[in-house]
């Protein structure tokens, strides 16, 4: 057997197992990006990663965006057409990174934008509020926590290059990402927008 294929086989089953050991993926992929989960504190926390088409296999430092205010899900659907929250253009991001992003506490990661309120934001269908348990941990230390759980998560992932971690925030999230940044010494850029 060559190298060449032998450390193919042996990335493969590296990928796998970290998968296996640090969390679920759900099999999805929702519009370019994967699907994965982990959990925090007995809740399941949806972490959406964008890879590059052609570097499924490549070592890439992960590019953490921390999502705005309001419980808005990640990805947007109006007939065919999906819009994202990310307010940038991944493609740039994505030829050095892994791009990934987390959901909001008990918000679907996609929904059909008629089914959301103004402003895109998700409520309960029953109560046609925000949901409760999303309320219960929508502060910045949930956040901050969480986030440094799924930093831990993401760097267990084979494809993550722990030498660089750039964590990045927007409104709500840029909060998140300067305290983040505080907590953790695996971060080594912030990005304060």
């Amino acid at each position: 057997m060559n190298d060449l294929l032998m450390k193919n086989i042996i990335l493969t089953i590296i990928i796998g197992l970290s998968t296996l050991s640090y969390g679920q993926t759900n099999d999805k992929e929702y519009f370019g990006f994967k699907h994965l989960q982990t959990i925090f504190k007995g809740d399941t926390v949806d972490v959406l990663l964008k890879i590059r088409k052609g570097d499924e296999y490549k070592r890439k430092p992960i590019f953490l965006f921390c999502q705005g205010s309001l419980p808005i899900p990640l990805i947007k659907t109006v007939g065919e057409q999906t819009y994202q929250i990310l307010p940038f253009d991944t493609d740039s991001i994505e030829k050095d990174y892994h791009l990934a992003i987390i959901n909001k506490p008990y918000i679907p990661v996609i929904v059909d934008a008629k089914a959301l309120g103004p402003n895109f934001v998700y409520n309960d269908p029953k109560s046609n509020k925000f949901p409760r348990e999303y309320t219960n941990r929508n502060c910045l230390d949930y956040y901050v926590n969480r986030n440094l759980k799924v930093i831990d998560f993401l760097q267990k992932l084979a494809i993550a290059d722990k030498s660089k971690l750039v964590v990045a925030g927007h409104s709500e999230g840029s909060t998140v990402a300067a305290k983040l940044a505080t907590k953790s010494s695996k971060i080594t850029h912030l990005i304060y927008a």
